[in-house]
């Protein structure tokens, strides 16, 4: 019976030790999935940040201007702003 119970612990010493290996594994694994999406997150803020400076470079009114001009337009005039509620209803 005590060979039974010593043959029971050693059995379950040795499933313990793989479990805990493959408990280790899989964490490092997820720790290094974590660690490329967390890079990814810093260069697509990087990314972000650089897109919204050229954005703001872009569309500097003294960039646009000229351009503007060429095509022919020109600014708003106060006339051509109308609130909503004098347009006409359209019927559907």
């Amino acid at each position: 019976m005590i060979k039974l119970v010593q043959a029971l612990a050693v059995a379950a010493a040795i499933l313990s030790a793989v479990a805990l290996y493959l408990v280790g594994y899989s964490t490092r694994a997820m720790k290094a999935e974590v660690e490329v999406a967390e890079r990814r997150i810093e260069d697509l803020t990087r990314e972000i940040a650089v897109l919204r400076a050229e954005r703001a470079f872009l569309g500097r009114p003294e960039r646009l201007e000229p351009a503007a001009r060429r095509l022919g337009l020109v600014p708003l005039d106060g006339r051509q702003i109308e609130v909503l509620p004098a347009l006409p209803e359209v019927q559907p």
